[in-house]
């Protein structure tokens, strides 16, 4: 072999290392562990959940509301305590109706 020919030969080796290690990087840039694809996946879940944590902090809000009208309001429990719980006032009568649909077996 020349001389030309051994410097081609380490020029191409040396070329061929660098065009797999560039290539390597960039695959896993992309691909890999906090890669850009799993960056902008995270980035989607991020705002799914910053969307969830506003609903609960309004729903705590309304809960908070609702708990100190009901330490204030003795009257207020009482329309829950009605629908939820079946209470009665003395001499009223609870009448319950079964829902058609549910008893149905054909």
């Amino acid at each position: 072999m020349s001389r030309n020919q051994e410097w081609t030969l380490k020029n191409k080796l040396i070329l061929g290392l660098i065009i797999f290690v560039t290539l390597t990087f960039l695959i896993t840039s992309f691909f890999g562990r906090r890669g850009i694809v799993e960056i902008f996946k995270y980035k989607d879940e991020i705002a799914q959940l910053e969307k969830e944590v506003n609903l609960l902090k309004k729903e705590k809000k309304k809960l908070e509301v609702e708990v100190k009208e009901l330490e204030k309001n003795s009257m207020a429990v009482e329309p829950i305590a009605r629908k939820e719980l079946w209470y009665k006032k003395k001499g009223e009568i609870v009448i319950v109706f079964k829902n058609r649909d549910s008893n149905s077996e054909k």
